[in-house]
């Protein structure tokens, strides 16, 4: 065991991994914050307390193994299982903390925040369920909350195998496991017989504790029917959803999360929008490396070799008197010996050789071209301008694919206007297919395509009045489309230009097309 501070560490078998603070404990393991080394990012260590029992041992490495399996931007996602001493799996972290904590802290959810949660946990869910498994325990304490607000589903440790033969259970067979005011009714009466509506009802209830701010009571399924004053305040069309999801007898609920979270989405648009914190309000700030660690993504400065003009350079040699300077020289006086008048004469007279040599013209040197500078300048210039045509095509293409999520994103918020216009009689296939059109093609013809679409919006909101209500939302989601469309028509013209012009035909090719791929495609 190491100490860090006042809180004892386990020791772990691995060097990757350096254990720094305690995130959460509980009865069977606790979670710790780690350093991965070869990585160079935090991660979340869940450790197994020492004693447990052969069944916990079990259920700790299923879970671990599962979260491995599962991959979705709404689940924690898991690294690495170790079946150790102690057994610990690596997952990865999120610094939010917990639903739960946001409640404690924040108190209950304004609705069009709290629906959107659950939107994001039904659709980590459905990847559980689409995998053959249930999870049996959604509430907001399993729900962990990342720096970019995203919703991450955890906690697999009582889920169960809902398609398989053999094992058909993670768990014991029959075990009612789950909490009370979370856990739907035939899980504590029919254990064995729990499905994906199971999860509804979980989605549903940890929706109530998001709109109330409280646990909700054990007996929900008949609290939201035979209380009115549980869901007061909200709109009548969300109660009536929460309702339909918590029934005592599931065949009333939705089929599946995912129509739960249509329900939902169908509802969100018309929440209103409320201030106040966020997902990510009070997220401390992200603690620095371990001492002597480095961060991903870093780049370490290296030293270079002293250059030649940094030399020490050698001590500039004076002749001494008497040697050659020029075309003759003049012997050095010997205090010992006197110099006559004739010796002195005959050193200062130059000899015919040295006459020549004296009146020669010097050489004047020879200038070297050094074609290996011309070389590199010219490459440099090559390399500098073909950087500025990638950021000169790049930037179009960033600024084109923003504007085309964007656009995606608010089409997808305002898709439901189909169903609206369709309801009033409009042609919902066509609606339809002009909305299928701004999904695909190059960035040009998905241009075409919104405008086509906005334009039949418009006409067919016109065309069809409706009650005062209706009306306004039809008219707020139109102008939301049409805003939408000038930074769209601009970017995707600007990209068309670079990218056709010569200079930028050869890196439009290297760096691909805008993606338009939106978070709900991936």
């Amino acid at each position: 065991m190491s100490m860090t501070g006042h809180v004892e560490l386990p020791t772990l078998p691995s060097t990757r991994l350096i254990l720094v603070s305690v995130l959460g404990e509980g009865a069977t393991s606790d979670v710790y914050r780690a350093w991965m080394v070869d990585i160079g990012d935090w991660c979340a260590v869940k450790v197994l307390k020492a004693g447990r029992s052969e069944q916990i041992h079990r259920r700790f490495l299923t879970e671990a193994e599962l979260l491995c399996q599962l991959s979705h931007r709404n689940l924690i996602k898991g690294y690495e299982v170790v079946d150790g001493a102690p057994p610990f799996f690596v997952m990865e972290i999120a610094d939010g903390g917990s639903l739960k904590d946001w409640c404690v802290r924040f108190g209950k959810m304004p609705p069009r925040l709290a629906v959107e949660v659950a939107i994001q946990v039904a659709k980590g869910v459905a990847v559980a369920h689409q995998s053959g498994f249930v999870h049996r325990d959604i509430k907001p304490h399993n729900i962990l909350v990342n720096r970019r607000g995203a919703c991450k589903l955890t906690d697999f440790g009582v889920a169960r195998a809902s398609r398989s033969e053999g094992d058909e259970s993670v768990t014991v067979a029959g075990d009612a496991l789950g909490t009370l005011g979370y856990m739907a009714p035939e899980q504590q009466s029919f254990p064995s017989g729990v499905d994906e509506r199971s999860d509804v009802y979980g989605i549903a209830a940890t929706l109530v504790h998001l709109l109330t701010g409280n646990h909700p009571p054990g007996n929900l399924f008949m609290a939201v029917t035979d209380d009115p004053a549980l869901l007061e305040g909200l709109s009548p069309e969300l109660a009536a959803v929460i309702r339909k999801a918590t029934s005592y007898d599931r065949e009333l609920r939705q089929p599946s999360v995912m129509a739960l979270a249509r329900e939902l989405h169908a509802l969100w648009e018309f929440l209103p929008v409320a201030q106040g914190p966020t997902l990510t309000t009070g997220i401390p700030l992200e603690p620095p490396p371990p001492p002597g660690m480095v961060s991903r993504g870093s780049i370490e400065g290296s030293l270079s070799p002293t250059s030649k003009e940094d030399a020490p350079r050698p001590p500039i040699s004076i002749p001494p008197f008497g040697t050659e300077l020029g075309s003759h020289s003049i012997p050095p006086s010997d205090p010992a010996r006197p110099v006559s008048l004739e010796s002195l004469r005959r050193a200062a007279t130059p000899s015919p050789s040295s006459l020549r040599r004296s009146f020669l013209p010097e050489p004047e040197p020879v200038e070297r071209t050094h074609w290996w500078l011309v070389g590199l300048g010219f490459a440099s210039i090559v390399f500098l301008l073909f950087s500025l045509d990638v950021y000169w095509v790049g930037s179009a293409k960033s600024e084109a694919t923003e504007a085309q999520q964007g656009f995606a994103e608010v089409a997808q918020r305002n898709v439901a206007v189909i169903e609206e216009l369709g309801r009033l009689g409009a042609n919902r296939e066509e609606l339809a297919a002009s909305y299928a059109a701004t999904r695909t093609g190059t960035p040009a013809a998905r241009r075409d395509a919104a405008e086509r679409w906005v334009t039949e919006v418009r006409s067919a909101t016109g065309a069809y009045p409706a009650d005062p209500r209706v009306s306004q939302v039809l008219s707020a989601r139109l102008a939301e489309l049409e805003a939408s469309l000038g930074p769209l028509n601009d970017a995707v013209a600007e990209w068309d230009l670079r990218s056709r012009a010569f200079p930028g035909t050869l890196v439009s090719r290297l760096l691909g097309r805008p993606d338009t791929a939106t978070a709900d495609d991936r």
